[in-house]
């Protein structure tokens, strides 16, 4: 029987809380930008059984060979660029097929 190396990865979010003052919602929005911006902001409140984007890195074989890697464990997906086109993949392939 072979032993075989699973590395897994889990992230987990951490919050922060700030007041500000503004007159009113744009410059609320603003100014919470600048205050993520200057990075000042304490994240020390972990939601430690919250986790998110749970996976598996990689699976390797006893030679250190990569047998496997990037495999989802929860239905998290993390995304960037545009939602609108991500909202419409699923219309897309479907015009498409």
């Amino acid at each position: 029987m072979k032993t075989y190396n699973v590395l897994y990865a889990r992230d987990i979010p951490h919050y922060s809380t700030a007041e500000i003052k503004a007159p009113g919602a744009e410059d609320a929005l603003a100014k919470a930008r600048e205050l993520d911006a200057e990075d000042s902001a304490d994240f020390s409140n972990a939601a430690w059984d919250d986790p998110l984007s749970r996976r598996i890195v990689h699976i390797a074989d006893p030679d250190g060979k990569v047998i496997a890697e990037d495999i989802a464990l929860d239905d998290f997906a993390l995304m960037r660029g545009d939602r609108t086109l991500f909202d419409a993949a699923a219309d897309m392939l479907a015009a498409l097929q």
